[in-house]
C-alpha cells in the first residue's frame, strides 16, 4: 500500500511559508532536508558520528550515500520533457537548475563541513536561527565527523515555526514517504507512518518526531477520505501546479516588494 498522492499534495501545501519574503523559507528546507538525509545515512550506516572524510573508503561512501538520500527526499518525477523537478522550497515544485546531489554537495559537505574540518571551535549547521548538526574535530572527535546537535530536539521547531501547517511534524512526514511501500492493510495513518519513519530513519530521530505527530493527533485534519491507496501513482505529478517564486512575487505588494528587496541587501 502506498499513501494517497492526494493527502501528499495537501500536506505539501501547507508546508509553505506563512510569508514569502527573503531567503528565510529556502535556507530552512535545506536544512532540514540535509538533516533528515542525515539521519537516513544514520539508520543505513551505523551509529553517529559518522566520518565524511574525502580521502577515506568509508567517508566517500558515506557522502554518496548521503547524496542518494537527499535526492529522494527532494527529488519528484521528471516533467513530460524529462526535465528535473525537484523541491528547493517546501511547498513549491521547481523545474530544471542545480540537481539535488550538487545541491547538497555545494550547499554542505564542500562548503559548511569543509570549513568545520579546518577549524579548533565549534561547528555546527545551520547558524540560523539554530543549528540540528555539529560537525568537526571540536564537536565530533572527528575531523570530518557530522552528529546530531545536543539541542536538536529543541531547535528543530524554530527551522518549522513559520509553516503555514498546524501540523508540520505530520505533515513533513508525509512529505518524506511519499514513496514508502506500506503493510498491506495500514489504515491508520499515524501508526503507519510512525513505523515507516522507525524504519527509514536513525533512532535518536524517529523517537522525538513519532512523539510530536502523536502530540498533533487533535489537530491533523484532511479532506481525502483514503489515506492509503492500493496501487501506487506519482506523488506530486507534473501535471499538478503549485506556485512559483515569481508567480509569489507577482502577487505582492509594492511595499511588500521593497520590505523583500531591503532584508535582501542587509
Amino acid at each position: 500500500m502506498f499513501l494517497n498522492s492526494e493527502l501528499v499534495a495537501e500536506s505539501f501545501k501547507r508546508l509553505s511559508p506563512r510569508s514569502s519574503s527573503g531567503k528565510k523559507h529556502l535556507e530552512r528546507t535545506s536544512a532540514l532536508m540535509t538533516f533528515l538525509a542525515f539521519s537516513r545515512v544514520d539508520k543505513k550506516l551505523g551509529l553517529p558520528p559518522l566520518d565524511f572524510d574525502p580521502k577515506t573508503d568509508n567517508g566517500i561512501n558515506g557522502r554518496q550515500e548521503m547524496k542518494v538520500q537527499f535526492a529522494a527526499l527532494v527529488q519528484l518525477c521528471p516533467s513530460r520533457d524529462n526535465i528535473i523537478r525537484h523541491v528547493i522550497e517546501l511547498g513549491e515544485v521547481r523545474e530544471g537548475g542545480t540537481d539535488p546531489e550538487k545541491r547538497i554537495t555545494s550547499n554542505f559537505l564542500t562548503v559548511p563541513l569543509k570549513k568545520a574540518s579546518e577549524t579548533n571551535e565549534q561547528a555546527a549547521y545551520p547558524k540560523r536561527p539554530s543549528p540540528i548538526l555539529k560537525m568537526g574535530m571540536k564537536a565530533t572527535g572527528l575531523k570530518w565527523g557530522v552528529d546530531y546537535h545536543s539541542d536538536f530536539k529543541v531547535n528543530i521547531p524554530e527551522l518549522m515555526r513559520e509553516f503555514k501547517s498546524t501540523t508540520p511534524f505530520t505533515d513533513l512526514a508525509i512529505f518524506a514517504l511519499r514513496e514508502q511501500e506500506f503493510k498491506d492493510g495500514t489504515n491508520d495513518i499515524r501508526n503507519g507512518i510512525s513505523q515507516a519513519i522507525q524504519d527509514l530513519f536513525g533512532e535518536k530521530l524517529s523517537g522525538f518526531w513519532i512523539g510530536k505527530i502523536k502530540r498533533e493527533k487533535a489537530f491533523f485534519r484532511s479532506n481525502v477520505n483514503r489515506f492509503f491507496v492500493d496501487r501506487y501513482s506519482p506523488p506530486l505529478p507534473p501535471m499538478m501546479s503549485f506556485p512559483g517564486r515569481r508567480e509569489q512575487l507577482e502577487n505582492l505588494s509594492k511595499e511588500e516588494l521593497i520590505k523583500i528587496i531591503i532584508d535582501f541587501e542587509r
